[in-house]
């Protein structure tokens, strides 16, 4: 898996405001209201419904109850989780990092990969930041997914 094939792929988005939804998306995804006022990561496109989409959440805090911090991984400048080394970096627009330019949250920022959602991209609507679309760069999304899929086989 050389690149994103997907252009939607590792990109960042925000979920449409639940009243501009229509019937049919209200009634099929079932996504928790604390979960849809977050930022979201999309994964890849889904394998079982036809124009929908893996994402998994953004969280400013890796602490929460009885959830494993190995759970979180880390964006950058968050500092990069030892344990499970790994680090994900956002690309094309922002402060230079390490001679990159890239994006950077205003909060020290995490992804939950303990929980992965299905929904129709229609619910979505791209984060941008000065007419550019937040983007993971090619090889963290790269990681991420190399990563779900472990987890996936290995299911804590």
């Amino acid at each position: 898996m050389k690149s994103q094939p997907d252009q939607k792929n590792g990109k960042d988005f925000r979920f449409r405001d639940f009243s501009e939804w229509n019937e049919d998306e209200r009634v099929a995804v079932q996504v928790p209201k604390t979960v849809r006022r977050h930022m979201v990561i999309v994964l890849e496109s889904s394998r079982n419904t036809k124009g929908y989409v893996k994402i998994l959440t953004i969280k400013s805090s890796q602490h929460q109850p009885n959830i494993d911090a190995n759970f979180f991984i880390p964006i950058a400048p968050s500092p990069k989780n030892h344990s499970i080394d790994k680090q994900l970096k956002f690309a094309g627009v922002g402060v230079t990092w390490g001679g990159i330019v890239t994006y950077r949250l205003h909060k020290l920022s995490y992804v939950r990969v303990d929980k992965v959602f299905e929904v129709p991209m229609s619910v979505l609507e791209p984060c941008h930041w000065k007419d550019e679309h937040i983007r993971l760069q090619n090889t963290s999304w790269r990681s991420l997914v190399a990563h779900m899929k472990k987890l996936e086989q290995n299911p804590a």
